[in-house]
């Protein structure tokens, strides 16, 4: 399971709340970056091309793509502190995402509003994922 999105989207938050439900583990992709910490655990990773995504193909795997207007991304990363991925990183993710399309079929796409909560998320995605 890789929760994927740009900085601000919750990836961290959903991953965290994913792993236990799962029963797995939970490894956020600033920390890991070796194949052997991607076996059978629960991954916040960017994954902002489609070619990374691939990547992390090696093995059954399902991807959940944080979806935030941008006003929204703003403003979660202009009041986080103490994470080093502030607004400046903001732009250059947006230019280089490529949203999933039909085709990737292993995506599921999760739309997160202003009022969205980490509860409600954390159920929606499991919910999605059945």
């Amino acid at each position: 399971m890789v929760v994927m999105g740009v900085a601000g989207s919750g990836k961290t938050t959903l991953g965290r709340g994913l792993a236990a439900p799962l029963q797995a583990d939970f490894l956020d992709a600033d920390d890991f970056h070796t194949p052997q910490a991607r076996a059978r655990v629960v991954l916040a990773c960017s994954a902002l091309r489609r070619a990374y995504r691939d990547v992390l193909r090696v093995g059954p795997v399902h991807f959940i793509f944080l979806d935030l207007p941008e006003e929204v991304l703003w403003t979660r990363l202009l009041e986080r502190q103490g994470h080093y991925a502030g607004t400046g990183l903001l732009a250059s993710q947006l230019a280089t995402l490529e949203r999933p399309t039909g085709a990737e079929t292993d995506v599921i796409t999760l739309v997160v509003g202003a009022s969205s909560t980490p509860a409600t998320l954390l159920e929606r995605a499991l919910k999605a994922l059945g």
